[in-house]
């Protein structure tokens, strides 16, 4: 909304493009999409109620369709979130599962630590390897 003539705003908050991508994907990556201008402490003020801010879906939901249309919306929006985080989830443990275990393009947390203290037993023995060197040269 434009200010007035000569007037500076105290604050300035700017939703970008990708503003609405982001609330999808969690308050977080919303938050790291907004921009604030001017005023510090007014900003983390209104940065707080943003956080802190609830919108309740089903309750507009309800003005519109009635009670129950709007809580079988509601649920079924909550069900299709939740099917796609499991759905995600999913898909992820199958693409690390195939990256360790068939290609080999992973290893896990015991190989890596195995690999590690390898190394480290390595380093300590040419450490000393190199002092002997030094003692007899």
């Amino acid at each position: 909304m434009p200010s007035e003539p000569g007037v500076e705003p105290s604050l300035t908050v700017v939703l970008g493009p990708e503003s609405l991508p982001a609330l999808v994907r969690g308050q977080e990556h919303f938050m790291h999409s907004v921009h604030v201008s001017g005023n510090a402490k007014l900003a983390s003020e209104v940065l707080m109620l943003v956080r802190h801010l609830r919108w309740d879906a089903e309750e507009d939901l309800a003005r519109i369709f009635g009670d129950v249309a709007a809580h079988r919306m509601a649920q079924a929006a909550r069900g299709l979130l939740a099917w796609q985080v499991d759905a995600a989830k999913r898909l992820t443990e199958s693409a690390v599962d195939y990256l360790v275990a068939e290609r080999r393009w992973l290893i896990t947390r015991t190989e890596h630590e195995g690999l590690a203290a390898g190394v480290a037993r390595l380093r300590d023995d040419v450490a000393r390897l190199e002092a002997r060197l030094r003692r007899l040269g």
